[in-house]
């Protein structure tokens, strides 16, 4: 495997483990969204997607997470 495919293999598992990722912030439990929205939870998810992509893709779902009304 030459360095340049390893490289590519990585990107494409990265990104498919970023989609999973995201797809937890469509879960129906919303236990799985607030343990994803704590503090300690987007710390580690700033660090794992970055700058770039966290901006993007937390922003958007922690707006989301705020305006979703509990049920009781």
């Amino acid at each position: 495997m030459t360095p340049f495919t390893a490289l590519e293999s990585f990107d494409a598992h990265l990104s498919v483990l970023r989609r999973h990722i995201q797809d937890w912030f469509s879960d129906l439990d919303r236990q799985v969204r607030y343990a994803l929205m704590t503090t300690e939870g987007l710390i580690k998810l700033i660090t794992f997607f970055g700058r770039a992509h966290a901006s993007g893709t937390l922003l958007s779902h922690m707006i989301t997470f705020l305006n979703d009304k509990v049920s009781v």
